[in-house]
């Protein structure tokens, strides 16, 4: 499955996850400008788990396209050594070294 970048159907979940992260106690969204977008992973992620019964079955992880290319090019085959880029893993996905990682 694929969803395009600019894809806006999970507003409700991105204003949910905004809602929640002013009570966090760490501020993930503090890299992202403070607001998390509809557009970005987790957002499009809880989206799609609530309305696709058999994608929520069925898959096993989530890639941005800007790393799934470049593994497909340089014929990878285990999504579990996939490196994932700085602006998909950090920016959009909220990963830092000061977090641990994921939020």
């Amino acid at each position: 499955m694929f969803i395009l970048w600019k894809d806006h159907t999970a507003i409700k979940e991105a204003e949910e996850i905004n809602e929640l992260a002013a009570d966090w106690k760490i501020d993930y969204t503090k890299y992202v400008g403070g607001v998390y977008s509809s557009e970005w992973f987790w957002a499009k992620i809880l989206h799609t788990l609530r309305v696709d019964e058999k994608v929520r079955e069925q898959a096993y992880s989530w890639v941005e396209h800007c790393d799934w290319i470049p593994f497909e090019l340089t014929g990878g085959s285990e999504i579990s050594e996939m490196k994932r880029s700085r602006c998909a893993a950090g920016h959009k996905a909220m990963w830092h070294e000061e977090f641990d990682g994921l939020p």
